[in-house]
């Protein structure tokens, strides 16, 4: 994927209306609900800059399990993750929400999380994904450990093409989700 591609992808996604964007991440949230709706430990992000909105999904998990796990920018480079009992958070890096880390508990071992959503500008058929460019998700991935099969990308129809042209440091997911379609991977 050249830059070209990443932009043309972005100004579509903020050419969407607020309805749009409301009805279509609706449609997202039942069907990842309906799939994985036994997930004990779920990894999620706040939506931003009419990403696909995971709140319903999120508010579901927090009271079905107490808790659901968030990311929080500590670094140019690094991205955290914190358990919250509730979607209270502030505004931090670019503006997105994160979580109040002065009353949440950072999570070391991410082997039990049993369901990752992870955003994406654009995917592909073969589960490829292109983030914003600055690799948080990317890195975090390779070292996080979550069983490959639990990664899941979530996004728009229109966000889902053939075919990328991706980096080595680009992580696949294990399957990438939208309003209307679902692509897995068998991995190793």
């Amino acid at each position: 994927m050249n830059i070209t591609t990443r932009e043309e992808m972005l100004f579509c996604r903020k050419a969407m209306t607020v309805k749009e964007v409301e009805q279509k991440s609706e449609v997202i949230n039942k069907r990842l609900i309906t799939q994985f709706s036994a997930a004990q430990m779920v990894m999620g992000y706040f939506p931003f800059g009419n990403e696909v909105d995971i709140r319903y999904l999120l508010e579901f998990f927090i009271a079905k399990n107490g808790f659901v796990i968030l990311p929080k920018v500590v670094s140019k480079t690094d991205l955290r993750f914190f358990v919250v009992h509730d979607l209270d958070c502030t505004h931090g890096y670019c503006g997105i929400f994160e979580p109040c880390i002065e009353s949440c508990e950072e999570v070391k071992d991410f082997k039990r999380v049993d369901l990752a959503l992870i955003p994406g500008v654009c995917f592909d058929e073969q589960c490829n994904r292109i983030g914003m460019g600055m690799g948080f998700y990317d890195r975090f991935l390779v070292k996080a450990k979550i069983a490959h099969k639990n990664i899941i990308g979530v996004g728009f129809d229109f966000q889902v093409v053939k075919n990328l042209q991706v980096k080595d440091t680009d992580f696949r997911m294990g399957s990438v989700i939208s309003e209307k379609n679902s692509f897995t991977i068998d991995y190793f």
